[in-house]
């Protein structure tokens, strides 16, 4: 991560930072961020050594029953260390609910604070340095998401929640760039059963599914994609089917092939049709262009990516502690509780509006969604 900062980022944006923020040295064992606090700072990481873990909650079934087959009440999982020049508080400047782990030390650490008020202002009123800072994070949660992908996702019964993009993107977009999207876009249809996106292989393309339903599955792991890539050798050019595991499936308004906007890393997943399905095909090589020469959209775009991938993250560690903080039918409300299921009513408009433009541009292109 601290390679990812002084390549992606410029000398006076780290001279900002460093301006902006404060030291704080922490002590071994010491507890930086809670599970379940609500966090105001974005934190990076100077020296030392950190880890995330999350904790199993002992008020769900599930939890109960793992840390009792364990023989341990107080059983957490460690999630990834964080080490220097590493980041955390993405939550800070994207409105999101508490952070889902526990950040301690494990040595004596030294990290740099970062008021939530200056950050934000500053990603308002430099537009280059908000595209290269939400860049930076869409990275980091990427690169986060798959690592705990490659080291949970084959726990029995572990599945990623369905996240809703569609109202997320639109409602963050402008108009301009929805119309970029069309005029540069096209589209394409699946039938069942058909591949869009191969684990393994680099992706080169934005969708965004305007009808039918998708499925995403991961194969576990490099050498399982180095498995089905050189099986086309041994098989006239033809790559075997390796089912792998579903872990996600994709509906109207979501999209797919998203880390294509990071960098041009191997996709861990496959991608297929369940049914007959419409999608908005964006050739990574224009979209790229485009975010180099339009600093304001690209901040829109990282933004987009950095709010869906900490979003995906964050959903991923809750299943990890068997539960979640929802609402049951009898239970009292608590005004100090953060609800998964909860409305957040300061962006009902906001998704309102991104639905509205996901409208048109169904409308635009002219697809039955009969």
């Amino acid at each position: 991560m601290a390679d990812l900062l002084l390549e992606a980022l410029l000398d006076r944006d780290i001279d900002w930072l460093v301006t902006a923020g404060q030291q704080q040295t922490l002590d071994e064992n010491a507890v930086l961020v809670h599970q379940g606090e609500v966090v105001n700072v974005l934190y990076i990481v100077l020296g030392g050594q950190l880890i995330s873990a999350v904790a199993d909650d002992q008020d769900s079934v599930l939890g109960q029953a793992f840390s009792a087959l364990s023989g341990n009440a107080n059983l957490e999982h460690i999630l990834f260390p964080l080490e220097g020049g590493d980041v955390f508080g993405e939550m800070a400047v994207l409105h999101s609910p508490p952070s889902p782990m526990v950040i301690r030390t494990e040595a004596a650490s030294t990290v740099l604070v970062v008021p939530q008020a200056q950050l934000q202002t500053k990603l308002i009123r430099d537009r280059e340095f908000a595209s290269r800072f939400y860049r930076v994070m869409a990275t980091l949660m990427l690169d986060r998401y798959e690592f705990l992908l490659d080291k949970f996702i084959y726990r029995r019964g572990l599945q990623l929640s369905a996240i809703q993009d569609g109202p997320v993107i639109f409602g963050e977009l402008f108009d301009s760039d929805i119309d970029w999207m069309i005029n540069h876009g096209s589209v394409v249809h699946l039938r069942p059963e058909e591949r869009l996106i191969q684990s393994g292989r680099p992706t080169d393309t934005l969708y965004v599914v305007l009808r039918g339903l998708l499925s995403t599955s991961i194969t576990g792991g490099k050498s399982a994609a180095l498995t089905q890539i050189f099986s086309q050798f041994t098989s006239g050019g033809q790559s075997e089917e390796y089912p792998g595991r579903e872990v996600a499936r994709s509906s109207r308004g979501e999209v797919v092939g998203e880390t294509t906007l990071i960098d041009s890393r191997l996709s861990k997943f496959s991608v297929s049709a369940i049914n007959p399905s419409t999608l908005l095909a964006i050739p990574r090589r224009d979209l790229f262009i485009k975010l180099q020469q339009d600093a304001g959209m690209a901040t829109r775009f990282y933004r987009v990516l950095t709010i869906l991938l900490s979003a995906r993250l964050n959903s991923f560690i809750n299943r990890l502690g068997y539960g979640k903080a929802s609402y049951q039918v009898g239970q009292s409300l608590s005004p100090d509780v953060h609800y998964e299921d909860e409305l957040d009513l300061d962006l009902i408009d906001h998704l309102t509006v991104g639905g509205a433009r996901f409208e048109w541009m169904l409308k635009r292109l002219k697809v039955d969604q009969s």
